[in-house]
């Protein structure tokens, strides 16, 4: 994207790669948001997690906090800290602020249905990519019940991560633990495969491995939207 004034201009070679390497994680998530709105609605967004789904959590998720505190510290110690949250995601923001960003190319995403934040995911690191997968270290959906896509969470986190790692030409997606009893059941819903792999050299993990759908043909698109009607 060229701004009129041309701000990439100014940026050097690593900086200029380190930018495109963040176009191509948001253009997956959009990717992913045009493949799941069929089944769940236009009101599905999926952003980077920024400034908005910091603000939303405090706002949305906190009054569940208050009521449940022993979930608070599972949601809050897992993604609030220890690396960059853009404030926005415009370009000229971005531009300004890819120094900023610990790992362009790592997975995240927050997950909307209209203003209201539903869920989140986070995952790993570039470097994994080069080793043949994407992680995904946190996956959490909204703690209220009631959220309008109750049950979703880990079909949608997928998908995200699925075409985040087909943009990056890679086919495999490592879920790693800890793994609560509801994320077990998720995992082993969806077919993931528990192994013992190697996630960083000389270190081994068991994950549950997630199977990245090629291109996203008819036959896959209805097989899609036939989960989630099926889901609770």
């Amino acid at each position: 994207m060229n701004l009129p004034f041309d701000k990439t201009a100014r940026l050097d070679g690593y900086e200029l790669e380190q930018l495109n390497v963040l176009h191509k994680a948001i253009a997956a998530l959009k990717t992913a948001e045009s493949h799941l709105r069929p089944a769940l609605g236009v009101e599905l967004r999926l952003t980077l997690i920024n400034g908005d789904a910091a603000q939303a959590l405090d706002q949305q998720w906190r009054p569940v906090f208050n009521q449940n505190a022993d979930i608070e510290q599972r949601y809050y110690g897992t993604w609030a800290e220890h690396f960059f949250v853009p404030e926005r995601l415009d370009e000229e923001y971005l531009i300004d602020n890819i120094n900023n960003f610990d790992d362009p190319g790592a997975f995240n995403v927050a997950v909307w249905c209209g203003p209201r934040l539903v869920g989140i995911g986070r995952g790993g690191y570039q470097d994994e990519q080069k080793r043949g997968f994407v992680s995904v270290h946190l996956r959490e959906g909204d703690p209220d019940p009631h959220h309008p896509f109750k049950g979703k969470i880990g079909r949608i986190i997928h998908e995200a991560a699925s075409c985040h790692a087909r943009a990056f030409g890679v086919d495999k997606v490592y879920y790693i633990g800890p793994f609560s009893p509801g994320a077990v059941k998720v995992h082993e819903s969806m077919g993931f495969k528990k192994q013992m792999v190697e996630t960083r050299p000389g270190e081994h993990q068991t994950v549950y491995v997630g199977p990245v759908p090629g291109r996203l043909d008819q036959r896959y698109a209805l097989a899609s939207n036939r989960l989630f009607r099926q889901e609770p």
